[in-house]
């Protein structure tokens, strides 16, 4: 899974990641294998970004897989 979190960079100029923070799984068919991202700009002034300026954090996490056992009974 590749988690993606807003840079703080963002916050001045008043924009935030529109979910806070993405996940991605290792289905995801994106078009033309880009990852979009959505940002709100909280301001009343354009924000403007430059290509190639950093505007999110990626983070890869491993994942396991889950057991399907079954138990006859359940101790608290």
């Amino acid at each position: 899974i590749l988690n993606i979190f807003p840079r703080s960079s963002l916050s001045k100029q008043n924009v935030i990641l529109m979910n806070s923070v993405g996940k991605i799984d290792k289905d995801y068919n994106g078009e033309d294998d880009h990852i979009k991202l959505i940002l709100f700009n909280l301001g009343n002034q354009k924000a403007v970004f430059k290509k190639g300026e950093r505007i999110a954090q990626f983070e890869l996490a491993r994942t396991y897989p889950r057991c399907q056992c079954q138990s006859t009974s359940i101790s608290l």
